[in-house]
């Protein structure tokens, strides 16, 4: 493998934000040429988080405008190994220049994007344009826009692999298999199979997803290492395949459920798009999840060994950079041609980046609005609280009243029965008062001083007579 010390290699890419599928590439490109001892610059219309800071996290990689005069300058003299074209995004010293071999890249059969934006300057310029599948080979030809070019100059680059996702050791059975989710559309009917097989199976997410639990991650090697098979479509089925992890081929287009021997070329030749299959209802896809996914986990290592080298990106580049050396170089194109793929090439620059002010004003519009719904819903939350605790407190101090009404009455009842007690303590104290009067003044009579000792004999023999019981 050459090694690149001094050289450098140029990625146009139209867009440089999100974690999707060219960029992915793009980012993989860069580390291989990057380890190789390159300096990489990538030309791009936008560039955001978080690919801006990944693809500079790397040795020697930078990103850069691709309509930045001071990049077009450095080009025009720099020693250029390759450079690697998406979305026809070129820097126009790159036009001008005849040493540097171009290779034009088409990621999709359907996208607008991954079609010739001056298909005559490519024909004209591309020392090769490789395609991601049969499919999308197939799909330009019939455009008729690459009819200029010949066959030669047409290859298959088919999202290949780093070598760390073929180092992967096979899955072991589990009791509770995991299921890693990659996509940025997930289906309905797929949403709601998840759900049915959640208890049955752990469910990873990871994309721009609805679902709370979804990461907006990198798909690593160490991440497929930890999945027992993988629901995907595209460029994360030939990481799972390489880790040798079932996959489960569906997404918005559909697909043909697990990977199979039987399926596997039919698939590919789509680029795992789910195309030209159908679509599957929850209940299908969750009992096909379930009952299948043993049978294609013991299939799994059959299917990792019948990728060829056309899925290893080492070997897909090194395959390419053969075929640069073999064909002859092509001849520069006319000024006429670099200013007409120049002026397309702004005009789309700047509508791209117009739109993308736009939308970026429509996202810092929806965030604030969001902000503020979260405030009016607080708000209304607290005066909701205020308004329990208004309500709470009001019962509170109709139960105190209650019960001071209670204690008022009890305390009537209480003052009007001490009232009589009171009266009829007096009424005692009068009566025991007129006894004693009138016991005084029978005390002071003449008889009761005569029948004195009548008295006294009387009591004597009364005592006397108990006495005498008791014995």
């Amino acid at each position: 493998m050459e090694d690149l010390t001094g050289r450098v290699v140029v990625i146009g890419q139209a867009d440089l934000k999100y974690l999707a599928g060219s960029e992915i590439v793009v980012l993989e490109l860069a580390e291989h040429f990057s380890a190789r001892g390159a300096a990489v610059v990538i030309a791009t219309r936008t560039a955001g988080e978080p690919m801006r800071t990944m693809a500079e996290a790397v040795p020697r990689v930078v990103v850069r405008d691709v309509d930045d005069p001071e990049l077009d300058a450095e080009l025009r003299t720099a020693s250029i190994h390759l450079a690697w074209i998406h979305h026809h995004v070129v820097p126009r010293a790159l036009l001008e220049r005849s040493d540097v071999p171009v290779i034009f890249a088409h990621l999709s059969a359907i996208h607008p994007l991954e079609f010739p934006l001056v298909s005559s300057v490519e024909n004209a310029r591309a020392a090769l344009s490789v395609f991601v599948s049969p499919e999308t080979l197939r799909r330009h030809e019939e455009t008729g826009w690459i009819t200029g070019l010949e066959p030669e100059r047409r290859a298959l680059f088919r999202n290949p692999v780093p070598n760390g996702f073929l180092d992967i050791e096979p899955a072991p059975p589990q009791d509770r298999p995991r299921l890693l989710v990659v996509s940025n559309h997930v289906p309905d009917e797929m949403e709601q199979a998840l759900g049915l097989v959640a208890e049955r199976c752990e469910v990873i997410r990871i994309g721009r997803q609805p679902h709370p639990s979804s990461q907006v991650r990198r798909v690593t090697p160490e991440l497929i290492a930890q999945a027992t098979a993988v629901v995907t479509i595209g460029k994360t089925v030939q990481y799972a395949l390489a880790g040798s992890r079932p996959v489960y081929c569906y997404d918005h287009f559909g697909g043909p459920g697990w990977l199979t021997a039987r399926n596997l070329d039919e698939t590919a030749r789509r680029n795992f798009s789910g195309r030209g299959f159908s679509q599957l209802t929850a209940d299908e896809i969750a009992r096909d999840l379930v009952a299948g996914l043993e049978q294609a986990r013991r299939e799994a290592p059959e299917l990792k060994r019948a990728l060829g080298p056309e899925y290893r990106l080492v070997d897909a580049v090194l395959h390419l950079e053969g075929m640069l050396s073999r064909l002859p170089r092509r001849p520069p194109l006319d000024d006429a041609a670099v200013h007409e793929h120049w002026m397309a090439q702004e005009i789309v620059t700047h509508q791209v980046r117009s739109a993308r002010r736009v939308l970026e004003a429509v996202h810092r519009e929806r965030v604030k609005s969001a902000e503020l719904r979260r405030a009016l819903d607080e708000e209304r939350r607290a005066v909701e609280s205020h308004r329990i605790s208004a309500a709470e407190a009001e019962c509170t101090v109709a139960a105190r009243e209650l019960e001071l009404d209670i204690l008022r009455d009890s305390l009537a009842e209480t003052a009007a029965t001490l009232e009589r007690m009171t009266a009829k303590r007096n009424d005692e104290r009068r009566a025991a008062k007129a006894l004693r009067a009138e016991l005084d003044r029978t005390r002071a009579t003449v008889s009761w001083r005569i029948t004195r000792p009548l008295r006294w004999i009387l009591t004597k023999w009364r005592r006397s007579g108990e006495s005498r019981r008791r014995r």
